[in-house]
């Protein structure tokens, strides 16, 4: 006889997964622990199976890598997303389980409306101003002094404060526009 430890490791994990992908169902919410970082997500140990929480799915604000909010070991509650379970994959989600920021927008804010941010980051088309509660603004470069349009990376910084002035706002799409140039123009 020749026995695995292996083989008899991944049988009982395999056993494990498919016990909890036939319990399962999106909309639940569900307890594990972190197990690895990627730039693109984290994975979470759900007793069985991993689960995968993308990047986009971690907090309503913008993160750039899984580190800003989670570490190894840490366990989670989380929102099951979507289940492949032909791939037996399993989409999780932190951020449908606090309130979304957007839903509450109508309320908050008003287009002419003076608004104060810090610049999270600055592209060849316009920057993106954090507004309070981690909502993100587009300043286009159409809504900038000229001096500032034909370059804006030498114009504005990350982590800079600005004010300007709401232009747009379409909470369903879940954007603002703002501007600085002292005439309101679309």
């Amino acid at each position: 006889l020749v026995f695995s430890q292996r083989e008899a490791q991944r049988e009982s994990r395999d056993a494990a997964k498919e016990r909890l992908l036939s319990n399962l169902k999106e909309g639940d919410i569900v307890k594990g622990m972190v197990s690895s970082l990627r730039d693109f997500g984290a994975f979470v140990d759900l007793g069985g199976a991993d689960g995968l929480i993308h990047v986009s799915e971690l907090s309503w604000h913008r993160v750039r890598h899984p580190r800003e909010l989670l570490s190894v070991g840490m366990e989670v509650e989380a929102y099951v997303l979507q289940l492949d379970l032909d791939g037996k994959r399993i989409g999780l989600s932190l951020k449908r389980l606090e309130p979304n920021p957007w839903s509450e927008i109508a309320e908050r804010y008003h287009i002419g409306q003076e608004v104060e941010g810090t610049i999270s980051r600055v592209v060849s088309f316009g920057a993106f101003i954090e507004l309070d509660g981690g909502i993100e603004a587009l300043l286009h470069v159409s809504q900038m002094p000229p001096e500032a349009a034909q370059s804006p990376e030498q114009y504005f910084q990350a982590s800079q404060r600005i004010t300007a002035k709401i232009i747009s706002l379409e909470a369903e799409r879940q954007r603002i526009g703002l501007s600085v140039r002292g005439e309101e123009s679309e």
